[in-house]
């Protein structure tokens, strides 16, 4: 690749974006949001849909980052833009908003969670279903009354079953 080559400036956006979603991981607000920054600084997406799946990204580390507000908005937006198709990116990023609203305590997040988990149960990657899923589990576990707790072990049961 050579300096002018065009991928330089997405492969630069998404290395800083997975900084950030490790520094987010470890800790490191400042430093998360220092990259968040960085991933998008000189970016242009090619079309609407890598958008999306940067704000996928975006939207998991802001609920890392405990940015519930900002977290819905860009997750709501990916959910958006993948409309039907995109079926990974979009299970993904309905499994994000649906555990930032188990996690705001919203009247409507056990019916988005239930949703999510439906659509999670049909995706074949396994790493998907572990990493999304487990959260959302314990955020609903965590919700107090019992109409979590069914939702919360199917969560848990997807993790673990093989497609």
């Amino acid at each position: 690749m050579g300096a002018e080559d065009s991928r330089i400036s997405t492969l630069t956006a998404w290395l800083n974006l997975n900084s950030a979603t490790a520094y987010a991981v470890m800790g490191g607000p400042d430093q998360a949001t220092r990259y968040l920054a960085r991933a998008n600084d000189g970016w242009e997406p090619r079309d609407g849909f890598e958008r999306a799946s940067m704000d996928r990204v975006t939207a998991g580390i802001q609920l890392v980052l405990g940015r519930l507000d900002t977290a819905e908005r860009i997750a709501a937006g990916a959910v958006r833009t993948y409309g039907q198709g995109h079926r990974k990116d979009r299970t993904t990023a309905e499994l994000i908003l649906a555990e930032v609203h188990v996690r705001a305590g919203e009247p409507h997040a056990l019916m988005l969670a239930r949703q999510a988990i439906d659509g999670a149960s049909t995706l074949h990657s396994v790493a998907v279903r572990r990493q999304r899923l487990i959260p959302l589990a314990t955020a609903l576990e965590a919700r107090r009354g019992s109409d979590t707790q069914e939702p919360a072990r199917t969560a848990r049961q997807i993790t673990t079953n093989p497609i």
